[in-house]
């Protein structure tokens, strides 16, 4: 069991912004709450309440005032665009990816 967490864990990429299309400028959703908006500003950097901090941070920002005690949180999977998280975004795209090979 242990050498498969590991294994799963060395498989693991760090994604960027451009990996599920999303650009500088794009505007994304809190998927709890799609009247809280952050502003992509650099490739995996957001400003959310007028501060630059990473997907997780905000993320975990807001979990917090919901009254969740997670130490982490996913940012991918709590920021949206165009009606999917980001994580969703990067799995269609590269599946396209690998239909291209």
């Amino acid at each position: 069991m242990r050498k498969a967490l590991e294994r799963d864990f060395a498989k693991q990429k760090s994604y960027s912004f451009s990996d599920a299309y999303v650009h500088v400028g794009d505007v994304l959703y809190y998927s709890k709450d799609e009247a809280i908006t952050a502003t992509v500003v650099a490739d995996k950097k957001i400003e959310f309440n007028g501060e630059i901090v990473s997907l997780r941070k905000a993320a975990l920002t807001l979990l917090h005032r919901s009254g969740y005690k997670w130490k982490q949180a996913n940012g991918w999977a709590f920021w949206m665009k165009d009606g999917e998280t980001l994580g969703e975004r990067v799995e269609r795209f590269s599946d396209k990816d690998e239909d291209l090979d």
